[in-house]
């Protein structure tokens, strides 16, 4: 029960940073 607990929090966790990378990688390129 806890592993999948955490395994899913680990999802999340890892979703949302890929988000906040993808966003950091348009504004970083948007002014070349």
């Amino acid at each position: 029960m806890s592993a999948l607990h955490l395994s899913r929090g680990y999802g999340i966790a890892s979703d949302y940073f890929c988000e906040v990378l993808h966003e950091m990688r348009k504004v970083n390129y948007s002014h070349i």
